[in-house]
């Protein structure tokens, strides 16, 4: 699984959502729901530029096999690491965002594969969960924490960024598109 998520489309059905159901944009929901769509920009943005990273991190590996120079990988992994971690707390962000328009009825809005991995790996990590490790090249998209021992390897595991995110994205679409269809402002 790549990411390969349809963001305009998300983007159009927010952007219809907002035009039914957020009058005022001047309000605090407005506010909200600017941010939101921003949110959602950006970590589509970190996620293909994480995409791109993991790219060009094979290329480079590749060549230091042949030159038997191992260094010249390591700053992009560090960008790759770094963009992983911003587009998590990003994500995490949104999906706080969204549950902030509670007078429209998103309090319940959640996606545990974002939160639980920047909650309990990221932020606050659990005993035995301290150090880091990061792997990448699977079909579900690199992973924050993945090296494991005999002690901590029943915790909560990565299932890697591009699940994650489309994870998150389908859950939002699914519920606008169900939403529009019934023409309610709330699924409550």
């Amino acid at each position: 699984m790549m990411y390969s998520f349809d963001i305009e489309k998300l983007l159009a059905l927010f952007d219809e959502y907002c035009t039914q159901y957020v009058s005022d944009k001047s309000s605090g929901t407005g506010h909200l729901a600017s941010e939101i769509r921003t949110r959602i920009k950006q970590v589509d943005l970190l996620t293909r530029k994480v995409m791109e990273c993991e790219s060009e991190i094979t290329a480079v590996l590749v060549q230091e096999l042949q030159t038997k120079n191992l260094k010249m990988h390591e700053h992009k992994v560090f960008e790759m690491t770094t963009t992983v971690e911003c587009c998590l707390y990003i994500a995490h962000r949104l999906i706080t965002t969204i549950r902030s328009l509670t007078d429209l009825g998103w309090s319940d809005f959640s996606c545990n594969e974002i939160s639980d991995v920047r909650n309990q790996l990221l932020a606050h990590p659990r005993e035995g969960l301290f150090g880091r490790s990061f792997s990448w090249g699977m079909p579900n998209g690199p992973a924050i924490k993945a090296v494991r021992t005999e002690t901590n390897k029943y915790l909560l595991r990565d299932k890697g960024l591009y699940f994650n995110v489309n994870m998150m994205f389908t859950r939002l679409q699914e519920r606008l598109e169900l939403l529009l269809k019934h023409d309610v402002p709330t699924a409550t």
